[in-house]
């Protein structure tokens, strides 16, 4: 009996809390809130006369907020408050189309916006939002070209191909977006591959792109550029091969057969089992080596230099240098090959390496430098706003 008691008190208190619940949200204002709580309660018994008064107040509450705002904005005539008209309308509709399963509820009333008035604030809110783009476009400046793509964003979010909307998209994108364009510079003095500037910058430009920021390795005449990147190749110096022979000689000791152990006496001595003692006789062997190595290099280095075109400024300059080294080891060996160490045995084993060309050499610079010049534009991307 106890039992049953307390599980009638729990729903008991468990009703006046979610009563309670709704009633405080309405009485301090929380109208979302309120509606919320009292439609939940409604979905499992609309004959609640009590939730649905608490649902049709917080309601018309909000209901009447955004019809005096409609008003207000209307009566002010301003061209640009016409979103706001739409977007109050737009929170009726969706608050009535959040209870609409609910309907119709106790005798209450519940309005909303008509299709037809929707329609005409969408068409009204649409024509302002193009006719405003299309204005801010006419300046030529990238600041407002970026407000007007941020205004075409809405007006695709109202109707998505609204007249020449997309048109005034691609343009707002094109105006309002900074182009910039990696250009090289090499000394004159040097011999260069012809494709070198190809490869150098033949890294991934699209990875530094973002909204606003457009990046491009080959010269676009379709586009305004705002900054160069000058990749500036100050001193590129290639070595000559050079041929280091290093002769050695390595020695080990071999097992050569045994000698007895004898005493003072010059006999035989035995162990502890009787058999004769043997010492074991080495001897040294000695193969001669050849070693040859071959050494070439190629520096480069210089600046990774970011202007800005209409100023004609040099706004940072950041150093960068690379080495390409080509070392090969090979070796010939002469005597008895047992003396060698494994290091030599795999050098005699060792074919003889080509020597790359100055233009292998370059190429492999070329690729040792391309992370280094994306990864200093990557950190100045800043720079570009």
């Amino acid at each position: 009996m106890k039992k049953h008691l307390l599980i009638l008190v729990s729903f008991v208190v468990f009703g006046m809390y979610a009563c309670n619940v709704a009633e405080k949200a309405l009485s301090r204002g929380d109208y979302d809130t309120a509606m919320m709580k009292a439609a939940k309660k409604l979905t499992k018994d609309k004959q609640n006369g009590h939730y649905a008064s608490i649902l049709n107040q917080a309601y018309m509450k909000l209901y009447t907020e955004d019809i005096n705002n409609i008003n207000y904005y209307r009566k002010q005539g301003r061209p640009e408050d016409r979103i706001k008209v739409l977007d109050a309308m737009t929170a009726i509709r969706s608050r009535f189309n959040s209870i609409n399963y609910l309907l119709p509820l106790g005798g209450f009333d519940f309005p909303t916006i008509s299709d037809e008035d929707y329609i005409a604030a969408k068409n009204d809110a649409a024509e302002y939002l193009l006719a405003r783009a299309a204005q801010l476009l006419n300046t030529n400046n990238k600041q407002d070209a970026r407000a007007a793509h941020q205004l075409l964003q809405r007006l695709k979010s109202i109707y998505p191909n609204f007249k020449n909307a997309t048109q005034l998209e691609q343009q707002a994108l094109y105006q309002g977006s900074n182009y910039v364009l990696f250009k090289m510079q090499a000394p004159d003095n040097v011999i260069m591959p012809s494709d070198f500037q190809q490869r150098l910058l033949a890294f991934n430009v699209q990875e530094l792109n973002n909204n606003w920021m457009y990046f491009t390795a080959a010269y676009d005449s379709t586009l305004r550029y705002d900054y160069n990147i000058l990749v500036k190749l100050s001193h590129i110096s290639l070595l000559p091969e050079q041929l280091i022979i290093n002769n050695y000689a390595e020695n080990a000791q071999v097992e050569d057969g045994f000698d007895y152990v004898l005493d003072a006496k010059g006999n035989v001595m035995k162990d502890s089992l009787g058999n004769d003692i043997k010492r074991k006789r080495y001897r040294t062997i000695t193969c001669l080596v050849s070693e040859r190595r071959i050494h070439k290099e190629a520096s480069v280095g210089g600046f990774v230099d970011i202007y800005d075109i209409r100023s004609k400024q040099l706004m940072k300059s950041i150093p960068l240098n690379t080495i390409v080294v080509f070392d090969a080891i090979t070796a010939v060996a002469n005597g008895d090959l047992n003396a060698l160490s494994a290091r030599t045995r795999q050098l005699i084993s060792t074919p003889p390496h080509p020597v790359p060309t100055d233009f292998a050499m370059l190429y492999d610079a070329a690729e040792k430098l391309k992370p280094i010049i994306f990864d200093a534009v990557r950190q100045h991307r800043y720079l570009f706003n």
